[in-house]
């Protein structure tokens, strides 16, 4: 099981000297390099070339190796042998690895890596007859291999769903090459990827953290094929999530034990468990040591409530209690009951498992900051800001000392009883920094929450800016949760992630431009466009929103200038694309965001009729109202048959609910 330094690679000085001894034996001097002479790796059909990789290689340089190999064949149908340090070998050679690892990146003149020994820093460098695919680790050797393969190639992984098309060449030349690279965030990464393409994207994107449940790290389907694909590139594992109920199941504690569980509100429940109980904690824990003996796999791990507000309320588990969230139903807070927990789970686990982090999640009613307890030095927080008011704007526009005149609308502020929301989520984003010394996790919702309120959000500029103010507080890592079967619409947003979370430098319009080159080719002015309105249409939309993604009363008679009007023009921009298009990959990818926004464009359609219908209700015209109404259900019908030219299937059931003079009236049962 790995052991990281507590504080990100980047961030300290012995780090930085490591990187600068890396750049001074690999950048050698001008009699010795190439001098602006190119490579040749493949010439006239035939390999000139060896991969050398050291006999010591871990799985992920090992992987690094194939890959090269296999992407040069793709490209020039010619299989570059691979040897191993310890043998002879001449003439122009690709070298893998680390200096603790193959012999021969050590001796190019001192070369050494220190610091972080699992920082994912690499460099990209052509010495003498040699390319050097080196980082300080083996994901770093990894991702200068892909990054080796998009500079030589040009060949790159925007989506999923990988490009096949790759343009054949006799030749294979590298030109004069000295790149070196240093991640923003220790962890960057995604949550549930269960499917080996996803994980494959990943390690081609540098992101090497996957989170995934205690359910699903049981099955076969996770030991016999995911696993395997995640130590092959050598990522970060962290396991569970929600889940006191799967340390402590009801279904063998509750009848014999309910004092395990949760009091509330006189009687007990299986909703949580009873904190304070002393029996209930040793169980528990001692479920989880059995549970990480199965897995040294993981580096952290999740001790996740159950998803619920029904907390235990014993006077012991009381005494723990933080006052009351800042909503208007003044729900308890429970992070301090939290921490308890966690603390004790970190005590044994320190003890046993000396190189695992535990993962404190800060979340709705345990996301404020904890008035009586302070994490461990072995816990994480995963702060997780799901009631986050808006994407329109990023924290750091709340940040202390930083002017800001842009309102969030006012049916956020009477929901949080509050008169600015985000300032309060950066406060606490500020204050369990402070607590851990950076020791953070930011889980943001820019992908799957798209699918709890039927948005496409499309938010590159926030998640640019959220990530350059991440790195300035100096957190360490940076992942969304995510919805994987609508992931045609959130292409983009992942693909800002990934880019954005290794370089936060980047701009929002660099992203764009980058992906829209990659995935569209010749289309990629129109698609760039799109993009660029279809982002600003959308976070206007979800500005005007209420928490639960309706919009907020105050703006219901705007749904035209809301819904309707800033999307116009973009099924022609999507038309100017496809026929732009100059490979069949990249209509094939136009065609998947003409479903996107033709899920959209009808989804919208709909929201609008249902508040024109309520206005119209609440206006006293019942019988116009219920003709909207049957105007609405033809529409969805028209919808249906829509979508299903797309090809695109709605993931779950609409339901409309209208508001009928101040009574909720469901009208609709799509």
């Amino acid at each position: 099981m790995p052991h990281q330094d507590s504080r990100p690679c980047f961030l300290f000085p012995a780090a930085w000297m490591s990187v600068v001894a890396f750049v001074a034996a690999v950048a050698c001097t001008a009699t010795n390099c190439l001098a602006g002479s190119d490579l040749r790796l493949v010439t006239e059909g035939k390999p000139t070339a060896t991969v050398v990789l050291g006999a010591n290689a871990t799985p992920p340089e090992k992987f690094a190796a194939e890959e090269f190999v296999k992407y040069v064949k793709k490209a020039s149908g010619v299989v570059l042998p691979i040897a191993s340090d310890e043998t002879s070998v001449s003439g122009n050679l690709v070298l893998v690895g680390t200096a603790a690892t193959n012999s021969r990146v050590a001796k190019l003149k001192e070369m050494t890596i220190g610091g972080d020994p699992n920082g994912d820093a690499f460099r990209l460098a052509t010495v003498e007859n040699c390319l050097v695919l080196a980082g300080h680790n083996g994901r770093g050797v990894l991702y200068a291999a892909y990054a080796a393969l998009e500079e030589i190639l040009g060949i790159h992984w925007p989506t999923f769903d990988e490009n096949s098309e790759v343009a054949p060449v006799k030749n294979v030349t590298v030109p004069t090459l000295d790149r070196d690279e240093v991640p923003a965030f220790r962890y960057r990464g995604l949550s549930l990827p269960r499917r080996p393409e996803i994980i494959d994207w990943m390690a081609k994107n540098r992101l090497n953290y996957v989170r995934l449940s205690q359910q699903y790290a049981e099955t076969s389907e996770y030991r016999n094929h995911v696993l395997p694909e995640l130590e092959r590139r050598g990522m970060v594992v962290a396991l569970g999530a929600h889940g006191f109920n799967y340390f402590l199941s009801p279904k063998v504690y509750f009848q014999d034990h309910p004092e395990y569980f949760a009091l509330v509100k006189g009687s007990r429940k299986p909703t949580q468990i009873c904190v304070s109980n002393p029996e209930a904690r040793r169980i528990y824990i001692a479920n989880v040591m059995r549970f990480l003996e199965k897995h040294p796999e993981a580096s952290l791990f999740y001790p996740g409530p159950e998803d619920g507000m029904d907390w235990c309320h014993c006077e012991k588990c009381a005494a723990l209690f933080d006052g009351k969230w800042p909503l208007k139903r003044k729900m308890d807070v429970y992070t301090s009951s939290f921490s308890f927990l966690v603390n004790s789970l970190a005590e044994e686990v320190r003890k046993r498992f000396p190189d695992l982090y535990v993962v404190q999640s800060a979340y709705v009613n345990y996301l404020p900051l904890p008035t009586k307890a302070k994490p461990a030095s072995n816990v994480v927080i995963n702060f997780a800001p799901f009631e986050r008011p808006t994407f329109k704007y990023s924290f750091s526009c709340w940040a202390p000392g930083r002017k800001n005149d842009r309102a969030i609308d006012a049916s956020y502020l009477s929901y949080f009883d509050m008169d600015n929301a985000m300032a309060w989520f950066e406060s606490q984003i500020r204050g369990w920094r402070d607590l851990t010394d950076g020791r953070m996790l930011i889980y943001e919702y820019f992908d799957n929450k798209s699918a709890f309120v039927g948005q496409t959000m499309v938010c590159v500029d926030a998640i640019a800016a959220d990530y350059r103010y991440y790195r300035g507080l100096k957190l360490w890592g940076v992942y969304p949760q995510n919805c994987w079967r609508g992931r045609d619409a959130y292409s983009l947003n992942l693909f800002a992630h990934a880019r954005l979370a290794w370089n936060p430098d980047q701009t929002p319009e660099d992203v764009r431009e980058t992906f829209c080159r990659f995935c569209y080719g010749s289309a990629a002015t129109p698609m760039v466009k799109y993009f660029r309105q279809l982002e600003n249409g959308i976070v206007n939309v979800q500005r005007a929103c209420n928490v639960t993604g309706s919009l907020s009363p105050s703006r219901r008679n705007q749904t035209t200038e809301l819904l309707i009007t800033p999307f116009a023009g973009l099924d022609d921009l999507l038309k100017e694309a496809s026929v732009a298009a100059n490979t069949d990959w990249a209509r094939g990818e136009v065609k998947k965001q003409q479903a996107v926004f033709g899920y959209l464009q009808g989804s919208f359609k709909l929201w609008h009729m249902r508040y024109a219908a309520e206005r119209l209700f609440d206006e006293g015209k019942p019988k116009e109202a219920e003709r909207m109404v049957q105007s609405l259900q033809e529409q969805y019908k028209v919808f249906l048959k829509d979508m299903e030219v797309l090809g695109v299937r709605p993931s779950r059931k609409m339901a409309t609910v209208l508001s009928v003079r101040g009574e909720r009236k469901e009208i609709l049962g799509f």
